[in-house]
């Protein structure tokens, strides 16, 4: 009895003891099962995603070759880029309208958490802009992804679907070119202006399909014949999707052959070879003179240049008060000419144009100070760039 006494008392305890132990280490367990939740909860998210991304223009052209920094722009309008229909696909940091800063683009991001010191914009996201462009104020709401359109460098939306082309966030920082192949799009052609009204060169590029006018457009590249490239930007170089130019001073193309423009949306790349060749720079100092009210002596024209032609203008008042009044257009001469086809009985300020096949513009102001028949003074205006004379 007593032997089984001790055993039901030995087989009690161990029965306790055997209870305490797991319950031991089922409270080991907690602490034990923790760090792998907690890795699972960081890998859900960390994990990649495709977001839209507000890229400066440096970093967006520098992935697609540019070898040269590409900078924002510094706009004086300050409603140009305020205003999507004209600043479509670029995104500007400045609230008061002075600067275009960049793109926005789809990026591929491998790990989320990299973007935890940029601002995410959601779909509650939104931000009022009121521009006023040719008198008329306007108020446009843009909310969710629209919103990037006026927020921070690499502010981001975590889009819900894969794009088909997009730009891949590398370790380093930096972007890969555009993934997705380019599509070749052959017969489009081009209207050349020069000494235009938004910038010195100005072509309306006539596209037969990828894009049309009024199109968002990311970014454009410009490929001349000896392979070197040129990145326009928004409202400096881009208008209206199909419209782009450039200063003189700004690219050095004149006298250069375009050999192919590259399209960047977010919907695809589009190449459109052509062969666009432009003027040559003028050097030569153009002079005019009014001999009479009827006659406008001019000299220094080019005498290697063929097809030249001279127009005369006066333009009164200024802004869009300005009325300009043509009296002469397109008329040929030849060398050294006296130009005797004017009626310009009124003295002021006007402007004579001299154009010719090989060499841009050449536009000189002359002052005709009397009235009806009689002499005026002479003024000599410079051929496009700069003053040296051609001998």
């Amino acid at each position: 009895m007593k032997n089984r006494r001790i055993a039901a008392i030995l087989l009690s305890f161990l029965m306790s003891a055997s209870v305490s132990t797991g319950v031991l280490a089922a409270d080991e367990a907690v602490p034990a099962e923790a760090p792998e939740a907690e890795a699972a909860e960081t890998e859900a998210v960390s994990e990649g995603a495709y977001v839209l991304m507000n890229i400066p223009y440096a970093d967006f052209y520098a992935a697609e070759g540019i070898e040269t920094e590409v900078d924002a722009v510094s706009s004086a309008t300050k409603n140009k880029p305020r205003t999507s229909t004209l600043a479509g696909g670029s995104y500007h940091v400045n609230a008061d309208g002075t600067d275009i800063s960049g793109v926005t683009y789809p990026v591929y991001v491998a790990d989320l958490s990299v973007l935890g010191a940029y601002t995410e914009i959601t779909d509650e996201a939104s931000v009022s802009i009121t521009v006023t462009n040719r008198g008329q104020e306007t108020t446009t709401e843009y909310a969710g992804s629209e919103a990037l359109f006026e927020a921070p460098s690499y502010a981001y939306y975590v889009l819900s679907e894969t794009p088909s082309f997009y730009k891949t966030l590398n370790a380093d920082g930096t972007f890969s070119a555009v993934t997705g192949a380019a599509l070749t799009v052959e017969g489009a052609t081009a209207d050349v202006t020069y000494n235009a009204r938004h910038a010195d060169i100005e072509i309306s590029l006539h596209l037969p399909s990828g894009v049309a006018q009024g199109d968002k457009v990311t970014a454009v590249v410009l490929t001349d014949s000896e392979g070197k490239t040129y990145a326009l930007r928004h409202i400096a170089n881009l208008w209206r999707g199909t419209e782009i130019g450039w200063d003189y001073d700004e690219f050095d193309l004149l006298g250069k052959t375009l050999t192919n423009i590259r399209y960047y949306t977010v919907n695809g790349v589009y190449d459109y070879p052509m062969t666009l060749t432009l003027k040559q720079p003028l050097h030569d100092t153009l002079s005019a003179r009014f001999i009479s009210a009827r006659t406008l002596a001019l000299t220094g024209i080019c005498p290697k240049s063929t097809g030249v032609t001279v127009t005369v203008t006066k333009t009164v008042g200024t802004g869009r008060e300005a009325v300009t009044t043509t009296y002469a257009k397109d008329v040929p001469v030849t060398g050294d000419s006296v130009l005797t086809t004017l009626r310009c009985e009124e003295p002021g300020t006007y402007t004579v144009t001299v154009n010719s096949n090989e060499y841009v513009p050449a536009v000189v102001t002359v002052q005709k100070a009397f009235l009806g028949n009689g002499f005026g003074g002479l003024v000599t205006g410079v051929g496009m760039i700069d003053s040296t004379v051609v001998k």
